[in-house]
């Protein structure tokens, strides 16, 4: 039992062991930390990819709802456009006629671009909106 130190409670070995070995427990105690916070970084990160792949999702709904209300708008402008296009007919004013035109064929492109990519509740809706 030559290798086996004696570890006197009482006495200085047990100091001059911890004080030869204070690097060993400094390096094991550093590496329990290390471990612990990667792990918490790892789950920080995780947490993040969930919250970003939320706000993804309501940034979409978020963007559905608006071009939906702006496509309810033209579709109620574009209404109003053939009442006026007839006025303009019967006034004979061509400039104007043709610039009515244009905005009107601009709003129907915009609102068949919209319905491309609405889904089938909203053509429901789109439906029931036009008389």
């Amino acid at each position: 039992m030559a290798n086996t130190p004696d570890i006197r409670v009482n006495g200085n070995l047990l100091i001059e062991y911890a004080v030869d070995n204070l690097g060993s427990f400094v390096s094991l105690v550093s590496l329990v930390i290390t471990v612990i916070m990667v792990g918490l970084a790892i789950r920080r990160a995780s947490q993040a990819k969930e919250s970003a792949k939320a706000s993804e999702v309501a940034s979409i709904e978020a963007r559905g709802a608006i071009t939906w209300s702006l496509t309810i708008v033209d579709l109620e402008r574009a209404k109003a456009l053939p009442q006026r296009l007839k006025d303009l007919h019967r006034a004979s004013k061509w400039e104007a006629t043709v610039e009515h035109y244009e905005e009107l064929r601009q709003m129907l492109f915009n609102t068949d671009s919209t319905r491309a990519a609405a889904t089938s509740g909203m053509l429901i809706t789109f439906q029931e909106a036009i008389p």
